[in-house]
């Protein structure tokens, strides 16, 4: 659980630095902050699930590799998702075509977060079954 978790807390600010551009509406970019953090958590929950079966089914790298990519992408929907439910009723401009960036923007922090700790999900893979 603690890989998984720095793997989001390392998704969570590589995402609020790719949002910079936006402080050009200060408004945006505090609320887009504000919901990656809240929503993420969403987010950490399913890929920290999916974390620990591949940890616990030991596939090789590439599966590993594939298996952890392919579920942030469904990790960021479910959390915008749920967002989209629960925290922005009446908020309509977050569905607007320029606000869709947000969620691909949380794709690429999250496989950026992956990326750099490839070394440890090698590691804790190749290790015999312990507590992810």
């Amino acid at each position: 659980m603690k890989l998984s978790f720095i793997i989001y807390l390392q998704a969570v600010g590589f995402y609020l630095l790719l949002t910079l551009p936006t402080l050009t509406v200060p408004v945006i970019y505090m609320f887009s902050a504000m919901y990656a953090t809240t929503a993420g958590l969403v987010a950490w929950a399913v890929f920290a699930v999916v974390f620990l079966i591949v940890n616990h089914q030991k596939p090789s790298i590439n599966v590993t590799k594939a298996t952890l990519f392919t579920t942030i992408v469904f990790a960021v929907a479910a959390a915008y998702k749920v967002l989209l439910l629960v925290a922005m009723p009446g908020r309509e401009f977050w569905r607007v075509d320029e606000f869709i960036a947000f969620p691909i923007v949380a794709v690429l922090a999250g496989w950026i977060g992956i990326a750099i700790n490839l070394r440890s999900i090698k590691a804790r893979i190749s290790k015999p079954y312990d507590k992810a």
